[in-house]
């Protein structure tokens, strides 16, 4: 084997030294002329005069000294081609994956900005529904303190003894024609010649003057009434320092003289003539408040006019005769009993009363189901489908096959909470209301939106499909409702009767009547493709939260919210009466004719489903167990039952063996 050596190697001026073989001098030259002399670059004259010089002796000429070179160059020329293509190719994958981590660091980024931006847009929102629930606990809190310091001022009224020192002795029995019925307040009757007595009083939302109403005998003298009215009911604050006093004597405004023969006054704040409080004597009591229990009910009936508080040209509109009764239906209606209105009705063990069968509930939120309390539900004609909405503002269709709830869809489209829905005739359509001031049509087959209906000015509360779907009725905040032409999406009629929200509206089932009630307290029946009220029923003492009709047109239900307790009261719209009335221990969030208007089904928020009887005077036949803490909505088709709940359930049940 030969031995390296030593060897010298000049290129140029420079010189070289390395340590190689001699047989392989000539590979070791090329090698280093290639890296130290001219490259690939090299003549073959250049390469050939430094190998001679290098090595003289070298026994390659120049053609073979060339040949090896060159073979030499294409060998390193390939190899650093190559391994340039492979630097390139290693760039090019460096620069793709530093663009795609620099890509996936962007859209991190935009979701945790997006989840941020959310996420404080949800605080918000939640902060802003708690300062409204803050709100309404402290107007609910002023207007409870409002209500007390307004009875306080009833009371002292109805204790306060007469100053006057020519206060008349103690009257003698009335003639038939001037017979005083006591007055349906709660306190114990005083002496006329004693005391004034205060008979009615009413409170509206906010303060609203328009509906506060003090009536108190005459016998307390007018200027000391007008003073009690300006010192304890709080006029100058309700109105301003300019409020006036105006008399009205048969509807002209005139001056009364204190010593004419009337049997009490009227004070009230005419509606939309801010700054006056308007002062009435009526002569007859009886010419403005419903008689008595004691008196015959036929002579009751006869006599009794309807009371219409807070209505033009006074604050109270008494002594006139009953208003024309409505058109109503002849069409077939379970008959219940002809009665005047029923008192107390007889204690009923719920234990011992048959009960709904509870069947299944809807899933939860992480599920397909709803996201906080679901406000109302409608089954559609064929029992097959139905439709939710609530707090988390969308509405859910719903599958139902056996009392079993499968979510179909779920359709978004409203900004606020979602009150309100109903479903048409055709199964097809369907209708929202919502908080956001807007009620919307919508496809559940598709889940496309129609049409959006924007013509309230507040919020929502009510949507109902007519018989035959030709029309949607919405009732608002605004204290309107509005009658829209399904068709068109446009408003056909605008009813304008309420002077305060109007939070429930119903048709009865042949399309023909409208009923709508609210925060007034009075139901109103309407001729609603005239625009015109043709009856105001009014006897409930709060907020009216739902209403309905039945089938036959003849009579209507409505459900209030009072505080500690609710009142469900059965009108009579042919005699435009009150025939029914019962107390619930929580207040009533919904009502419903059901089953060929045989029964009406009720809850609210004692958590329970109540179910009463029409041909049987309306007795309670069912109640169920607690639901949940709230009812809001119960529907009924055949013989299923969907309750809809503060915990975001729907419930369904099977009805009960009454």
């Amino acid at each position: 084997m030969a031995e390296k050596e030593k060897l010298n190697f000049m290129i140029g001026d420079r010189k070289f030294a390395y340590t190689g073989y001699r047989d392989n001098r000539e590979n070791d030259f090329c090698q280093m002329y290639y890296k130290l002399g001219n490259g690939a670059g090299a003549s073959s004259d250049e390469v050939f005069s430094c190998y001679k010089l290098n090595f003289p002796d070298g026994a390659l000429n120049e053609e073979k000294l060339h040949g090896m070179y060159k073979e030499f160059v294409e060998k390193k020329e390939k190899k650093k081609k190559k391994e340039g293509k492979e630097d390139k190719k290693a760039k090019e994958e460096d620069d793709t994956a530093a663009k795609k981590e620099k890509k996936e660091k962007k859209e991190k980024k935009e979701k945790e900005e997006a989840k941020e931006k959310k996420e404080k847009k949800q605080a918000l929102i939640d902060q802003e529904l708690e300062e409204e629930k803050a709100k309404l606990r402290e107007e609910n809190k002023r207007r409870v303190k409002e209500t007390k310091e307004i009875n306080a001022f009833i009371d002292q009224i109805l204790t306060k003894p007469e100053q006057s020192p020519q206060a008349p002795p103690a009257p003698a029995p009335a003639a038939p024609q001037h017979v005083d019925p006591a007055p349906p307040a709660p306190a114990t009757p005083v002496a006329p010649e004693t005391a004034a007595k205060a008979v009615q009083i009413k409170v509206g939302m906010e303060g609203s003057a328009s509906q506060k109403i003090v009536v108190a005998r005459s016998t307390m003298k007018l200027e000391e009434f007008l003073a009690e009215v300006d010192k304890k009911w709080d006029a100058k604050k309700v109105l301003g320092e300019d409020f006036t006093v105006a008399f009205e004597d048969d509807g002209d405004h005139i001056e009364i003289d204190d010593d004419d023969t009337w049997d009490f006054y009227v004070a009230g704040i005419e509606p939309g003539k801010k700054g006056r409080v308007t002062v009435s004597k009526k002569k007859k009591w009886e010419e403005a408040f419903p008689p008595t229990p004691e008196r015959p009910a036929a002579e009751a009936q006869a006599q009794a006019p309807v009371v219409m508080m807070g209505s033009p040209p006074g604050a109270v509109q008494a002594g006139l005769p009953n208003p024309p009764p409505v058109s109503l239906s002849a069409a077939a209606c379970p008959n219940p009993s002809d009665a005047a209105e029923k008192g107390e009705e007889k204690v009923v063990n719920p234990e011992d009363l048959p009960r709904a069968k509870y069947i299944r509930s809807s899933p939860p939120h992480k599920e397909g189901g709803h996201n906080g309390a679901v406000y109302c539900t409608a089954i559609s004609k064929s029992g097959h489908t139905f439709i939710s909405s609530g707090c988390d503002k969308v509405m859910k269709v719903w599958g139902l096959a056996n009392g079993v709830p499968t979510i179909q869809k779920t359709l978004k489209g409203h900004n606020g909470l979602v009150m309100s829905c109903d479903l048409a005739d055709d199964g097809t359509t369907a209708a929202s209301g919502s908080d956001d001031n807007t009620a919307k049509m919508w496809n559940i087959h598709t889940g496309k939106k129609i049409v959006s209906l924007k013509a309230h000015k507040s919020k929502v509360y009510c949507c109902r499909f007519q018989k035959g779907s030709q029309f949607l009725a919405t009732s608002s905040v605004d204290s309107t409702v509005k009658i829209w032409s399904v068709e068109g999406g446009k408003v056909y009629r605008d009813l304008t009767g309420h002077q305060q929200p109007v939070f429930t509206c119903c048709w009865d089932g042949q399309g023909k009547t409208l009923a709508s009630g609210g925060d007034d307290q009075a139901v109103k029946i309407w001729d609603w493709k005239n625009g015109q009220v043709v009856a105001s029923l009014e006897g409930h003492t709060h907020t009216i939260w739902s209403v309905a009709l039945s089938d036959c047109g003849n009579y209507c239900a409505s459900g209030s919210m009072g505080r500690p307790d609710g009142e469900l009261k059965i009108w009579d719209l042919r005699k435009q009466a009150c025939v029914h009335t019962f107390t619930s221990e929580e207040p009533i969030h919904a009502v419903q004719y059901c089953r060929d208007d045989k029964y009406v089904i009720s809850c609210g928020r004692d958590g329970k489903l109540s179910i009463r009887s029409v041909e049987k005077d309306y007795k309670l036949v069912s109640v169920t167990p607690t639901v949940a803490k709230i009812v809001y909505h119960v529907s009924v088709h055949e013989d299923t039952i969907l309750s809809a709940s503060i915990d975001g359930s729907i419930k369904t049940w099977r009805w009960p063996d009454v």
